[in-house]
């Protein structure tokens, strides 16, 4: 019996498959709001946010009681963004300069120190921004959906 073909079919099949990636950390979905995936990750970026800018203590026990409410707001954004998207609503750079330089003051730190002063505790300005953009948005949305109904009197 000729193992030849078989050896050389089973050399170019090991040479021609493509190498395991490395593992990639899986992400497990904690909430899924319509067609938004709300990740453990994100969940863990808007808490670690809080923490950085409320003073709260980072222990275990901090976290946890810190989750089920961090998950809330985070499902909450997600169903304004959804609503932001559709009124087609945006948010211009100096909208989001303004309020980040109001957040740095209320941080006590310089505008242009921000960045670095929520990195070096724990949480990233990426998520920091999200956050704002929303909130900003979301005002916009309010004050269009209510601004016909709005009746100012004395």
């Amino acid at each position: 019996m000729k193992l030849w073909p078989i050896f050389v079919l089973i050399t170019a099949v090991t040479f021609l498959t493509p190498a395991a990636s490395p593992a990639q950390p899986v992400q497990r979905i904690v909430a899924i709001v319509n067609n938004d995936v709300v990740s453990q990750h994100d969940l863990d970026n808007r808490i670690n946010l809080f923490i950085a800018t409320a003073n709260v203590a980072d222990t275990p026990e901090s976290r946890q009681q810190l989750a089920p409410q961090v998950l809330e707001t985070l499902i909450n954004d997600r169903l304004k963004g959804q609503e932001i998207r559709r009124l087609n609503i945006t948010v211009s750079q100096d909208e989001l300069d303004e309020a980040l330089t109001q957040i740095a003051k209320e941080l006590r730190v310089p505008p242009q120190e921000l960045k670095t002063a929520i990195e070096r505790r724990g949480a990233q300005l990426a998520t920091l921004i999200d956050q704002v953009e929303t909130e900003i948005a979301w005002m916009k949305a309010v004050q269009r959906s209510a601004g016909s109904r709005l009746n100012v009197s004395e």
